[in-house]
């Protein structure tokens, strides 16, 4: 077990906790290294390396605890609050905004990953908080069971893909946090806490970020697994205009994918197999038509790539590794990526047919490598045309303003929550329900690749995907008008990037005041202080946009974000 292993003093390790790796190297290069991340000082040398899953975020951590089991989990939260020390959870570290790491502290539950029971007659699983959304699949099939819905990585820690507000895609299926049945909190303050439905503390703390304590087991609703049918065709934006109600309404599960500087849409809608009248119409996919499928792709990088290693291993890349070769070519280069995005379209229309296979296997998805990304949600209830219209302005402003926009630009949608701090959340001012198509939400994520470890390159594409998201989120601009609000995981503190304190100061305090106009920020901190009132829980992020009440927020500076030397691990 990677915790045991990772004793040795003379070792620094290097955790990437979404796939456990690590790499032990001599104190001297521990040293070069600790001079080279900022804020840190000579006794950090042998302080652990963490970077997040898509690689644009790095912490060195001065304490990464690792128990085993819940006593432990209480002892270090009781001896952290005592000492006024930070301790921030942390999952399999996949948010790309890095949600959970803190310098000073962090408490991982790799190692609490246990399956502990499965109510077959309650449809219900409980877990420690550690054990992977993969590893709860496996241990329900024998029970004839499955999760309800997924994102798209089967390996998130099931205490951050709820914490978090994890989500996958349907119209009429919730996020994630709406299966929670209950669970079990290690609070600085109050102890040990049970959360159930009837708890007046339910609905806030479920997507609690992990700023109120150490989730540590938790009980899932789970429904009969099912078989679905997978059918992924591509369509043109006039055609989706048309057919677009019909689609979310027909459908258990849809998702989009539209390409930029392209007419093309790819349409993905997942049923359950007892539901399908007769046979599909589509052709089945098969393994042997890869070839067929990626030979745009291939054919694009091999008239234009110089480099014969690159040529040579391009018969042997899968879809994603092709898009990011041939990214890196020209990765802000507009006509290039238009060009690259073309490409993609002809393999989607190559791949259009069906497949069949467990539902949880279905729903998960390839997200690409290294990237840049950010994630909106908003209200979009079916009819209302609300999401088709905000597509219509995206995909303008991407054009008007020759964004180097890659694809795809994702968009799924699921009914709201009833978690207090779930960017589904819907308003009780707001009429409609889930059940006439009123309580959707649309997600729509948009994304640039990272496809190089050239640090100067690398820097050039976080500035440009910066310009990107600043194009959305601008004042009375597209996220304004349509309420949008981003994804926990998503969301990043306003930096310097070369722009003036005041600037910087200035889309700090518009962000907080969108967050506080749109969830209940003043029980968050009246539940705070009560829960956590040292803030052992809580890092930058959360203080910043959520606890912080005064007049000049904190401004950060120009940390480099985008970290260089991560290898892929996939």
């Amino acid at each position: 077990m990677w915790a045991r292993l990772l004793n040795a003093s003379a070792c620094r390790t290097t955790l990437c906790l979404g796939a456990v790796a690590w790499a032990c190297t001599q104190s001297s290069e521990a040293r070069l290294e600790a001079e080279t991340v900022g804020g840190l000082d000579d006794a950090a040398t042998d302080a652990h390396v963490l970077y997040n899953w898509s690689a644009t975020h790095r912490v060195q951590v001065r304490e990464l605890v690792t128990p085993e089991k819940l006593t432990e989990v209480e002892a270090a939260v009781r001896k952290h609050h005592a000492l006024g020390r930070k301790l921030r959870p942390v999952g399999s570290a996949l948010s790309p905004n890095g949600l959970a790491f803190e310098p000073e502290g962090m408490l991982s539950l790799a190692l609490c990953d246990q399956v502990l029971s499965v109510n077959t007659r309650r449809g219900t699983v409980r877990v420690q908080a550690g054990a992977r959304v993969s590893q709860v699949m496996e241990a329900l099939r024998p029970h004839g069971l499955v999760l309800q819905n997924f994102a798209s990585i089967a390996e998130q820690q099931i205490g951050g893909f709820i914490q978090a507000g994890a989500h996958g895609t349907g119209a009429c299926l919730p996020p994630v946090d709406e299966q929670v049945v209950d669970f079990l909190i290690v609070t600085p303050a109050r102890g040990t806490l049970h959360v159930d439905r009837n708890s007046p503390l339910f609905d806030m703390l479920r997507v609690g970020l992990g700023a109120f304590g150490v989730v540590s087991e938790v009980t899932l609703q789970c429904v009969p697994a099912h078989y679905l049918l997978e059918e992924t065709s591509v369509r043109k934006r006039h055609e989706i205009a048309a057919e677009h109600d019909q689609l979310l309404r027909k459908n258990r599960h849809v998702r989009y994918m539209w390409i930029p500087y392209t007419d093309d849409v790819v349409v993905v809608c997942s049923n359950p197999l007892e539901q399908l009248a007769s046979a599909p119409s589509a052709p089945l996919l098969m393994p042997e038509r890869d070839a067929h499928r990626l030979a745009p792709l291939r054919e694009l990088l091999r008239k234009q790539c110089s480099d014969p290693a690159v040529i040579r291993d391009a018969g042997r890349m899968h879809f994603a590794e092709l898009r990011d070769q041939l990214i890196r070519l020209n990765p802000l280069d507009t006509d290039w990526i238009a060009q690259v995005n073309r490409a993609e379209a002809e393999f989607w229309r190559r791949s259009q047919g069906v497949r069949v296979d467990w539902s949880d296997r279905i729903l998960g998805f390839e997200c690409g490598g290294q990237q840049w990304v950010s994630e909106v949600a908003f209200h979009a209830p079916i009819g209302a045309r609300r999401d088709l219209q905000f597509m219509e302005r995206l995909m303008r402003l991407i054009e008007e303003r020759r964004i180097p926009a890659p694809a795809p630009v994702e968009q799924r949608w699921t009914c709201s929550s009833t978690s207090s701090m779930s960017p589904a959340r819907l308003d009780t001012a707001v009429s409609g329900n889930d059940g006439d198509g009123g309580g959707v939400f649309s997600w729509v994520g948009i994304i640039m690749y990272l496809p190089t470890e050239d640090a100067e390159v690398r820097e050039q594409i976080t500035q440009k995907f910066i310009e990107y998201k600043t194009a959305c989120a601008e004042p009375g601009g597209l996220w304004e008008q349509y309420d949008a609000h981003e994804h926990w995981a998503k969301i990043e503190v306003p930096r310097r990037n070369g722009q003036s304190v005041d600037v910087v100061e200035q889309q700090t305090e518009r962000m907080r005041r969108r967050i506080r106009e749109r969830y209940p920020v003043a029980e968050f901190q009246r539940l705070h202080a009560e829960l956590d009132p040292k803030h052992i829980m809580t890092n930058e992020l959360v203080e910043v946009l959520l606890l912080q009440d005064r007049e000049r927020p904190h401004v950060p500076g120009d940390e480099q974000m985008a970290a260089v030397d991560v290898p892929v691990l996939q």
